[in-house]
């Protein structure tokens, strides 16, 4: 059950990628980047805890404790995590077209004297 709940998030934060790679408006949002922000530490901690599979002196798995917490919070703990997860698959996206715009952004100013705070050229 638990190696389930963690290919569901795995998943979700796959999708969050995909989504923003194909949608400008959505990659381009500032305020969803912020958010995933929040949401990678929360994610991280999800994934951190599904990996542990031990029966933790017989009161069971992560995954029976998820399943029953989203009983108890009636469906906010898998909204709450399956949002952080595709909100830091949007802000991994984010990060890679930065980078990659870095570089290509350097490769085309190699070479070229640089130009200081006030001079003309």
């Amino acid at each position: 059950m638990t190696t389930v709940l963690l290919l569901i998030h795995l998943a979700t934060f796959a999708l969050g990628a995909n989504v923003a790679r194909w949608n400008r408006r959505m990659a381009e949002s500032n305020l969803l980047l912020a958010l995933g922000f929040f949401a990678t530490p929360v994610f991280a901690f999800v994934v951190l805890v599904l990996l542990d599979t031990s029966n933790h002196a017989g009161n069971g798995t992560h995954g029976a404790w998820f399943l029953i917490f989203t009983v108890v919070t009636l469906g906010a703990l898998p909204a709450v995590t399956l949002a952080s997860s595709a909100l830091s698959g949007l802000c991994l996206f984010r990060f890679l077209r930065w980078r990659q715009e870095r570089k290509r952004h350097h490769k085309a100013t190699l070479g070229q004297p640089t130009q200081r705070y006030g001079e003309t050229a």
